[in-house]
Formats: structure tokens, sequence, C-alpha cells
């Protein structure tokens, strides 16, 4: 498992595998590119974390480290990532790494079943967060 803290590394291994999963579908490449620019530009609020397996790269998550949460941005597997269950054991280490601090893994929801299934298979529960907006009056 290698560690690293650029979204570069992320994207060498993973922009292909992003397309082939279609993840453009859920996530505008406008966002996508906003992600980029904050990972170099706050590099050290973000993990990035390579699972390999005979030293090739079978999956790549994105984490963006906050004051009291650990947010997981994207995870990346590629076919034999899939079939090895990579994103578990990037995971893993991440809740591993971080275990001596008192932190929440924020999985960030999904409304994808097969990825709601895939966070609660870690103990994660819904935490449902709010949104206020305010309107100037008309008047």
């Amino acid at each position: 498992m290698r560690d690293t803290k650029v979204l570069e590394s992320f994207k060498k291994h993973s922009e292909k595998k992003l397309k082939e999963m279609n993840i453009f579908k859920h996530l505008k490449k406008e966002d996508y590119n906003l992600i980029e620019n904050l990972t170099y530009d706050n590099s050290s609020n973000f993990v990035n974390v390579h699972v390999m397996n005979n030293q090739k790269i079978t999956a790549s998550l994105l984490f963006a480290i906050g004051k009291e949460r650990i947010h997981y941005i994207l995870g990346a597997p590629s076919k034999e990532g899939r079939d090895l269950n990579s994103l578990s054991y990037g995971l893993y280490a991440v809740l591993t790494k971080f275990a001596n601090k008192s932190m929440i893994l924020d999985f960030e929801g999904s409304s994808i079943e097969s990825v709601k299934a895939f966070y609660l298979s870690f103990g994660a529960r819904n935490e449902p967060f709010y949104e206020i907006a305010y309107s100037r009056p008309i008047l």
C-alpha cells in the first residue's frame, strides 16, 4: 500500500478507470476539475491511497482530511481491483492509519444502491445534513 498526497497520482492511475466506470455520469467534469484544483492548492489536506497487488495498482482512493472528519471523495478500482475487493483494503488502511485519532470516516453517502450497501458493510450509518438557503425579499 502506498500513500501519496497529490491528486496527480490519483488521476494518473485512475482517469482511464474513472471513464470506464462512467464516473462522470455521477460527477460532472467541472466538479472533478474543482477537486483537482483544491488538491493542488491544499495538498496537505488530501490523502491518496493506492492498493497494490503484484506491484500493480488495483485501486486508488482519494480522501480529504478535515478537523474531525476524513471524507472519502473518490475511489477507482481496476477490473482486477474489483475482483480482489481492493477498495475495502484501501478503506481498511485509512481506518487503521487514523484509528488512534478521534475522527469520523465520512463516506459522503450515495444514491447508488450497490455503493450504499458497500458503505453500510463498514458500519456506516445515515447522517443527514441540512442546507439552508436564504433569499433576499423581492421588495
